[in-house]
């Protein structure tokens, strides 16, 4: 049952509407450049937002509270974020070439090293043992999410940017 629908916007807001009626019931005050990326936690109590700004950023739903500052790589864009499936890690993926995983003090767990590119897209497993980056140097890579090693598979074949996957 989804009653808060949340969108990013490249005004540098985040927005939390009610999916019921379609009215704004949060505006999420913080970035200082577009926004590029929001995901729910799988309980749907916090949100994470990314933003070209180089930051990623936890609020709270219910009060729209910013809860937690990351950053990714200040001054270097984010392009996607996500809530592991634990709930108490956030996966982010950047215009630094990299993927970081966190842990929920905040803490860089794992940066994740291979494409020669700007990441542009990012999956996780339904278990969250599994990540999928995909990024503009045309290859998708996969990792073990709990480790902080070369991507244990590389596609190549796209002769241009990776802007989507799944």
């Amino acid at each position: 049952d989804v009653k808060t629908i949340a969108s990013a916007s490249a005004d540098t807001t985040a927005r939390l509407w009610d999916a019921g009626t379609g009215t704004c019931t949060r505006v999420l005050w913080g970035h200082s450049a577009p926004v590029t990326g929001v995901a729910f936690r799988a309980d749907g109590k916090a949100v994470v937002t990314s933003s070209a700004d180089g930051f990623c950023k936890i609020w709270d739903v219910e009060t729209g509270a910013l809860t937690l500052s990351l950053a990714h790589s200040p001054g270097t864009p984010v392009s996607a974020v996500s809530f592991a499936v634990s709930q108490d890690r956030v996966v982010s993926a950047g215009h630094d070439n990299t993927v970081r995983i966190w842990g929920s003090a905040g803490y860089e767990a794992h940066v994740l090293r291979g494409h020669s590119r700007e990441v542009t897209v990012l999956c996780l497993s339904p278990d969250g043992t599994t990540l999928l980056s995909a990024s503009a140097d045309s290859t998708l890579s996969v990792w073990e999410a709990a480790r902080e090693a070369a991507p244990r598979l590389l596609f190549t074949g796209h002769s241009g940017a990776v802007t989507a996957a799944a």
